[in-house]
């Protein structure tokens, strides 16, 4: 499988020697919203070698930080999504490809659950996420930041979607289906910058009135942001929609 993901690649990375990256982490691991505990690692694209990975891992799963690689990672994957693996890395591939031509590869993050195997032996939800770290000289993206969120606890089943999310308050791309030609088109939108605000307040436990003091405007207003949300996402109630939120890391 690893030969294959290589392949995918397309000449997206390019090759260099490891840098050091304790100070990027430990901006960009302080900046994450944390739905569960976690583990985080560093791939190179150029030959996908884990070339950072934090201590934590070994609460999760039996392997080693320091001599992990992504192999071991893949080798952990539930033998039924397997293949949604492959196809999931074809959708980033040519959703980042397209973020590189318009030089917004930094603004998204992709999020993601697979089913992993615990060191415990039973298979847990986890939430996949990750995102640019560095590009090359050339400008081609070169190493990405994973986080593995275990989100059992909120989540018994995975959902064969991946979602595109936005972290400057730009577009944002939901539930992508993981399958064979799936194509993100960019003009997509589904929800607002204004509606992510929403959402947000309304997962700190804010009433309608609350955030419409927080951002500044009508009752009226965040009603009717509430009423959007939920036509959008199909969703009945607010709860439903910030829990869905939360285990797919849309809000952060």
């Amino acid at each position: 499988m690893i030969h294959d993901l290589l392949n995918r690649n397309n000449g997206l990375a390019t090759a260099r020697p490891f840098k050091e990256f304790r100070k990027d982490l430990a901006k960009e691991v302080s900046s994450m919203f944390y739905p569960g505990p976690f583990f985080y690692y560093v791939v190179s694209l150029h030959n996908l070698d884990i070339v950072y990975c934090s201590e934590s891992i070994s609460r999760f799963h039996n392997v080693s930080a320091q001599t992990v690689t992504t192999e071991d990672l893949l080798n952990l994957v539930h033998p039924a999504s397997v293949n949604d693996v492959l196809l999931s890395e074809e959708i980033k591939i040519d959703f980042f490809s397209k973020q590189l031509q318009l030089g917004n590869v930094f603004d998204y993050k992709y999020s993601e659950t697979m089913l992993f195997k615990h060191k415990d032996g039973d298979y847990r939800v986890f939430l996949r996420q990750g995102f640019a770290l560095s590009l090359g000289e050339d400008g081609k993206l070169e190493d990405v930041l994973h986080f593995h969120f275990d989100i059992s606890h909120l989540a018994k089943e995975v959902k064969r979607n991946i979602s595109f999310l936005s972290r400057s308050g730009k577009k944002s791309f939901l539930n992508i289906p993981i399958k064979k030609g799936s194509i993100i088109e960019l003009s997509n939108n589904v929800f607002t910058s204004k509606e992510l605000e929403v959402i947000r307040y309304f997962a700190d436990g804010l009433t309608a009135r609350a955030v419409a003091e927080k951002l500044n405007i009508s009752e009226a207003t965040v009603k009717k942001h509430r009423e959007n949300l939920l036509s959008k996402s199909g969703f009945s109630n607010t709860t439903a929609l910030v829990a869905y939120c939360i285990r797919n890391g849309i809000i952060h």
